[in-house]
């Protein structure tokens, strides 16, 4: 029972890091998008 917890956990941790790898990644994104819309604005005015 313990060693199949612990491959769930295992598992489900992994799956978990993955997604907030990919979150950091968006969030990065959309800074850098802000950023750039902020530079355009700025050029546009």
């Amino acid at each position: 029972m313990l060693d199949q917890h612990g491959v769930f956990f295992d598992v489900y941790n992994n799956r978990k890091g993955k997604s907030i790898k990919q979150l950091e990644k968006l969030s990065r994104l959309v800074e850098e998008m802000i950023v750039k819309g902020k530079e355009v604005d700025d050029s546009l005015r």
